[in-house]
């Protein structure tokens, strides 16, 4: 089953309610896959399994360049702050919109374009590509217990250490593209970095007063290029997979995979699963 979780209330994150009481956002994804749950137990669908949950399309602007979104940062934090919600709320695949960003006017009306890209429209990377690419969360279960979570870029011994105490809180043996889970005891304050093969997540502050997750983004390479995905003039809300781009989604059983054809040169970039 599959749902577009998305949240248009300006500044609004993951974490954040719906707008209405019919509105499905990240946030409340869980009750969706609870209702698919309670028809697969009842008979009610066809055929008989369980189905897997597919957030199909996740996005938030960033400032640069829409002067009304949310910082780079902010961005990059909601964009790895976002796999974990929907992961905890049932979510098996996130697809985010888009790779790149749309052409910016700021006399467009809102969403008109969309400024949602990990790259900027020249190519230059934003700070949430490591956030796709690598996502690190810390979660404060309690006044004495954080969970760390995250999904490994490559395969090997994955460490975590705070570099406030500058100990090592945890070492786990991933696979590439494995989400990882633990728990680890802090009653007070903390600076979490995640690494891999050296590959190494940004460091962020954990503090023991907060109750929301704080976010830890990964350093991961650049991938081979970007498919531009653009809105079509004859569409009128979402965005389009851009004929001229010669785009091709495959679902694949590893996840999303998506393939540009450009002058006979292939590039490809993954999606998380």
């Amino acid at each position: 089953f599959s749902h577009h979780p998305i949240n248009a209330v300006a500044g609004a994150g993951p974490t954040s309610p719906p707008p209405g009481p019919d509105d499905g956002v990240p946030s409340n994804f869980r009750d969706l896959t609870e209702i698919v749950r309670k028809a697969e137990k009842a008979g009610t669908v066809e055929p008989p399994g369980k189905r897997f949950g597919w957030a199909t399309e996740v996005w938030y602007e960033s400032n640069p360049p829409e002067e009304k979104a949310v910082s780079l940062k902010k961005q990059a934090q909601f964009q790895q702050e976002v796999q974990y919600v929907l992961w905890k709320g049932g979510a098996e695949t996130v697809i985010f919109l888009q790779l790149r960003d749309s052409p910016y006017d700021p006399a467009d009306a809102a969403l008109f374009t969309f400024q949602t890209g990990v790259y900027f429209l020249d190519g230059e990377t934003k700070p949430s590509l490591r956030a796709v690419q690598f996502p690190f969360v810390a979660d404060r279960k309690s006044n004495g217990e954080v969970v760390l979570w995250g999904k490994s870029p490559e395969k090997g011994e994955l460490k975590i250490t705070d570099k406030v105490s500058n100990g090592e809180v945890a070492k786990l043996e991933v696979d590439a593209g494995e989400v990882f889970k633990t728990e680890v005891e802090l009653s007070g304050k903390a600076e979490f970095e995640a690494s891999v093969n050296g590959e190494k997540s940004f460091s962020g502050r954990f503090s023991g007063a907060s109750s929301r997750p704080q976010l830890e983004l990964g350093a991961v390479s650049d991938p081979a290029g970007s498919c531009r995905l653009d809105r079509d003039p004859g569409e009128a809300s979402w965005g389009q997979i851009s004929r001229s781009t010669a785009c091709l989604v495959d679902e694949l059983a590893a996840g999303i995979e998506l393939v540009v054809d450009r002058g006979g040169r292939r590039q490809v970039s993954s999606g998380s699963r």
